[in-house]
């Protein structure tokens, strides 16, 4: 692993913990974090009321994260759920939300939560 893959990685560490704190804060219950299935891993997945949340996190540090999420991570994401769902069913509602974080070094993150982004 590369010194550039190691600051990557810490930077979408930190930035999927921020994206927890700030949906717990926000009244969602975390189910799952880093949840790998065989086609992939899930971020984040949290139920908010009768809806279970697929929660993509993009951290960036010199631009929205959230803009960052292609038609092709949309169709793994809908293939992750379905794979979750065939192992852990839910009887609510489903949706699929993105968390884009731009955290530019030595600043204040920005947290922008799209409900129902795709």
């Amino acid at each position: 692993m590369t010194r550039h893959d190691v600051r990557h990685e810490s930077l979408g560490a930190r930035g999927e913990a921020l994206a927890e704190a700030f949906l717990r804060e926000a009244g969602y219950k975390i189910v799952g974090r880093n949840i790998r299935l065989p086609p992939g891993e899930l971020d984040v997945v949290a139920a908010h009321g009768d809806c279970l949340c697929f929660i993509e996190v993009k951290c960036r540090r010199h631009e929205p994260g959230e803009s960052f999420l292609s038609s092709t991570k949309q169709r793994r994401m809908r293939l992750l759920a379905r794979w979750y769902l065939e192992k852990w069913p839910w009887a609510g509602f489903v949706r699929f939300d993105v968390i884009g974080i731009e955290w530019p070094p030595g600043a204040a993150p920005r947290v922008t939560h799209i409900v129902e982004a795709f």
